[in-house]
């Protein structure tokens, strides 16, 4: 659904090497028209975007993803002075413009921006992608912006550059304020819902072995009583249901979908949806749904009549350019029916596929997407990169990286989902849906370490969304029930008395141990672990307290003895994908008083600890 930190940076090298040996001579340019004209900011979505693939550009940048599918990625490339980006733009009146960079650079990088007599240096205040903001001049008449680092360095990604007239900008920014304070009533309860859960199900899915049913088999087969019933007994707040995802298929009826099709193949009679949201509404689950666009690069590029009806022009991977207007013409239409249906039984949107949408006419997608409730919240997926509008209420939130700092309402305060409310999804499986024939399930946490996960959400006021797949016709895996069971049971225990990080002066490391820093993106908690390498190495505790939880990442297998109060308890043996902030050991109902556990390394590749949680 989205790069990490990780695979962007794997994608980007990639990418690089390929540029190498593919490079022209000279500057490239990409075809559009030329100047771009920079709107006066007196209407919704006066936002003028330049985006990087439509600039002129030094020899070396590149575009990640060029003609791969439909979505516009990013530039890759600009590593000093001779590594520019240029844009001939056109303005009616001359005045000062809020700026607004959407890059990722190291932490302390400068960049500089020119325009005429004009220079607006921005520099970054942390690593990977965020918003850089400043303010600049722009002349009257036909003129040329000029980006580039200002000195040598590492690769910067650009995704684009944000123009607005600097008086028009207080208006706007009131009408952010404005759009954020109406769905404030229902972001309060979905704050309060604390954890609840997502389900990538629908009639691309298939049973545990067995062929795929139809899309009316499907529809007309699912038990919603049942599947409220389970829902329930998890204690979720609320529910968040695909309503397109693998294929574009709803399970329900769309005289929009029909109408564009000019065949009602794609949607059911039933209207499953509608019937679950009632069913959860009535029992005071929220509910949310997901929606994919239907771009099927996955499936086959242009393979389904579906996405061959957007008419998506093919130079948009390349240039962020090219006529949208089908697309988002029908997506009004779909978005604007299913919300005037549900009205208040539907509490928000996450719309994924963000690199298709951006740059977009936000403001009028956020009316559409609040047919029906004023109250709607409403989310886009930027696969990484800063939020693309200020026109949503909370953060995508996919793949749960380290947690994001929040003020006392759960608000971000800092980094690519600044001013947006905290919102976090994850798998608990090794996938987000089932979407083959005889796919498997693999369960990855355990509760302890989903109760451990809910616990510092909470603290952080982030909602935390646990997606949780199911065979049709709306079958879960048993490790997974179970798993949501032990969780909501270590959830109705006392809770820890706070996290101590890993670097805490009370933990004991003897042995060749290292601590690893800066791990962003990885989902460690403070972005750090200590580690070793070497069998026999310890690390141990002492605390005052009831229980004790001991978190590390789990990549592989990892292998260690267990001694509390020099009593060897047990081997734990934890093997598997990554997954960060596992509960290696927890125990709880110690007699109140001093207690000691020590962990001593036996096998496998590292024993990372990266924090531990005491209960008083």
């Amino acid at each position: 659904m989205r790069f990490t930190p990780v695979v962007r940076r794997l994608v980007t090298a990639v990418a690089a090497l390929l540029a190498a040996a593919l490079t022209l001579t000279g500057p490239a340019r990409a075809d559009g028209p030329e100047p771009i004209r920079v709107l006066p900011g007196g209407g919704e979505d006066h936002v003028t975007v330049l985006m990087g693939g439509a600039a002129r550009r030094a020899d070396g940048i590149g575009v990640v993803g060029a003609g791969e599918g439909p979505k516009n990625f990013w530039l890759y490339g600009l590593t000093g002075p001779s590594r520019w980006l240029e844009w001939s733009i056109s303005v009616a009146q001359a005045g000062e413009y809020h700026v607004s960079a959407l890059l990722a650079g190291q932490k302390g990088r400068a960049f500089r921006l020119t325009s005429g007599g004009d220079t607006l240096d921005l520099t970054t205040e942390r690593g990977g992608f965020d918003r850089v903001e400043g303010t600049i001049r722009l002349p009257k008449g036909t003129s040329t912006l000029r980006f580039a680092p200002q000195a040598d360095g590492d690769n910067t990604d650009f995704k684009a550059l944000e123009l607005f007239p600097a008086d028009h900008y207080a208006a706007y920014q009131r009408r952010v304020d404005a759009f954020r304070a109406a769905g404030a009533p229902t972001r309060e309860k979905f704050s309060k819902a604390g954890y609840g859960l997502m389900f990538q199900f629908g009639p691309w899915g298939y049973p545990e072995h067995g062929s795929r049913p139809s899309l009316e088999e499907f529809a007309s087969g699912f038990d919603v009583k049942r599947f409220a019933d389970m829902v329930q007994s998890t204690g979720a707040g609320y529910v968040t249901w695909s309503m397109t995802w693998w294929t574009y298929q709803l399970a329900a009826p769309s005289t929009a979908v029909d109408a564009i099709l000019g065949n009602g193949d794609r949607t059911a009679a039933r209207d499953l949806v509608g019937d679950v949201a009632t069913e959860l509404k009535s029992r005071g689950i929220q509910f949310y749904l997901y929606y994919h666009t239907g771009q099927d690069s996955h499936l086959g590029l242009n393979s389904t009549d579906w996405w061959r009806a957007q008419s998506f022009p093919d130079e948009f991977s390349t240039t962020g350019g090219g006529d949208r207007q089908t697309f988002f013409r029908n997506w009004k239409s779909v978005i604007g029916e299913l919300g005037a249906r549900y009205g208040d039984r539907l509490d928000g949107w996450f719309f994924d596929d963000g690199l298709i949408y951006y740059p977009a006419p936000f403001e009028e997608l956020g009316k559409a997407a609040r047919t029906g409730n004023p109250n709607r919240l409403v989310s886009y997926n930027t696969a990484g990169m800063p939020r693309f509008t200020e026109f949503q209420d909370m953060a995508f939130g996919e793949g749960c990286g380290s947690a994001p700092k929040t003020d006392a309402n759960g608000i971000v305060t800092e980094g690519p989902d600044k001013g947006m409310f905290a919102q976090c999804m994850f798998t608990l499986e090794d996938d987000w849906g089932v979407w083959h024939a005889d796919q498997t399930i693999t369960t990855r946490y355990s509760g302890g370490s989903l109760a451990a996960m809910v616990r510092r959400a909470k603290a952080n006021g982030t909602a935390l969304s646990i997606n949780m797949m199911m065979w049709y016709p709306g079958t879960p895996a048993p490790a997974s029930l179970k798993a949501l069971a032990d969780m909501k049971a270590a959830l109705e225990q006392p809770e820890p008395v706070g996290m101590r990080n890993d670097d805490d002066p009370d933990l004991v490391y003897e042995g060749s141990w290292e601590r690893a820093s800066g791990r962003a993106g990885a989902g460690d908690y403070l972005e750090d672990v200590t580690y070793t390498r070497t069998d026999g190495d310890s690390v141990s505790m002492t605390f005052t307290g009831t229980g004790i939880d001991v978190l590390g990442p789990v990549d592989g297998q990892v292998l260690a003895d267990v001694y509390l109060d020099g009593t060897l308890v047990g081997r734990f043996d934890q093997t598997g994908p990554y997954r960060p902030q596992v509960v290696l050991y927890g125990v709880r109902d110690l007699p109140r008083g001093s207690h000691t556990v020590e962990l001593v390394k036996r096998g496998g590749p590292y024993l990372q600890i990266d924090a531990v949680n005491l209960v008083s």
